[in-house]
């Protein structure tokens, strides 16, 4: 889940900023209708792949019940949106409804896990909170780097404008719930390095131990 959620927040995160240039560069003039909905397209592709992910952890602890609580939350949810859209004739209200729908169906997991002592929903929420700030970093600055130019410099200049909220990451990647579960699990440690002392705990790492504590205590 940690990675779905880091994948979800920061990796579509940064194709909503930096999704319409690529999206012009490939169509060419006269799309921009279409561009304009790349946000709101890239944020659904996020939600559902974060949804669909707690399913299969749902479906892997075989609860059921959850799984189809998920599924009527999102279709309800996603219809109601869609409704909306049809009455205000608006596509953007339309490619919303994807995305809403999938996340109140996350929600329904969230609380299905806190409930069975699985993981925590401060832990779940914070890990998400954390991923989506890193994301709108990403997206944000790939938006402004490529306002007003054309699609092939918004590009460029988008990711231009990126580097610096990689650096940051990188230089805060002990804050990144990501990062923290790799590095507690030993996976960025070669086989041979995995047998010496372990890193001191940062305050990301910490966060790892305590999303395992979340599922020992089940």
């Amino acid at each position: 889940m940690c990675a779905a959620s880091a994948a979800t927040f920061v990796g579509f995160g940064a194709l909503c900023g930096l999704g319409p240039a690529a999206l012009g560069l490939l169509l060419g003039p006269g799309w921009t209708l279409a561009t304009a909905l790349v946000p709101l397209t890239a944020a659904g592709a996020g939600m559902a792949l974060l949804c669909r992910s707690g399913m299969i952890v749902d479906q892997t602890r075989h609860a059921g019940g959850v799984v189809l609580t998920t599924q009527l939350t999102a279709l309800s949810t996603t219809f109601a949106g869609i409704a909306v859209a049809v009455a205000e004739q608006s596509l953007v209200l339309l490619a919303g409804a994807a995305a809403l729908g999938q996340a109140a169906g996350h929600l329904v997991q969230i609380g299905g896990w806190h409930r069975a002592g699985l993981l925590h929903t401060g832990t779940a929420l914070r890990m998400h909170a954390i991923h989506a700030v890193i994301g709108a970093g990403l997206g944000g600055a790939a938006a402004l780097g490529g306002a007003g130019r054309p699609p092939a410099a918004g590009f460029g200049y988008g990711l231009v404008c990126m580097l610096p909220v990689v650096l940051l990451c990188a230089l805060l990647r002990r804050r990144i719930p990501l990062y923290a579960v790799a590095a507690a699990t030993g996976m960025l440690r070669s086989p041979r390095a995995r047998h010496a002392d372990p890193e001191p705990l940062g305050a990301g790492v910490r966060f790892a131990a305590v999303a395992r504590d979340d599922v020992k205590g089940s």
